[in-house]
């Protein structure tokens, strides 16, 4: 009975845990379905990313803003974000889903790192600790802003520094 109540708790987490890592992708796209985003910054990210996908250049012009994308925002991180949307063919849910697994990725790399020295309900309070976070939770509530998606090279950099590892802080502080 003992070992039965374990696993049932384990499980109950597992889905509790799920449930809450997929909750910013059901609000946002249920959002963006609504029209309830904040669809200037949101449009300004869209057409840049859809601009270059489409081929238009480094540094495609807005017409929203009145100026070019790397003249007041300098994120290159949108050049990942081109090719999933020419993939996906341009679909606003699709930016939605591709910050999402910027987030995703952290929740992967936390279970990675400390399943090897954590048990099972200390990598689930990490988990838990990350995604509950005031700052995570404003970012991701705050949808297609590629500031937003620094999250993970951040999380790298302070791994890094923890471990005294420079190459690692050197390539995440690159990649931001």
């Amino acid at each position: 009975m003992k070992k039965f109540f374990t696993i049932a708790m384990k499980c109950l987490v597992v889905l509790s845990l799920g449930y809450l890592c997929f909750l910013p992708l059901v609000f946002n796209i249920v959002n963006l379905l609504n029209n309830c985003i904040n669809i200037y910054d949101f449009g300004i990210y869209e057409q840049a990313i859809y601009e270059i996908a489409g081929g238009a250049g480094w540094n495609p012009y807005l017409t929203v803003r009145n100026i070019h994308i790397f003249n007041e925002h300098f994120d290159p991180v949108i050049f990942l974000a081109a090719p999933w949307a020419l993939i996906f063919k341009y679909n606003p849910v699709c930016l939605v889903v591709f910050e999402w697994l910027w987030f995703a990725a952290i929740i992967v790399m936390i279970i990675l790192i400390s399943r090897k020295k954590n048990s099972f309900y200390e990598t689930c309070f990490y988990i838990m600790l990350f995604c509950l976070s005031r700052a995570i939770i404003s970012g991701l509530a705050y949808p297609i802003h590629p500031t937003t998606w620094a999250m993970l090279p951040l999380f790298l950099i302070i791994l890094y520094l923890y471990g005294n590892g420079f190459w690692g802080v050197f390539l995440s502080c690159f990649a931001l």
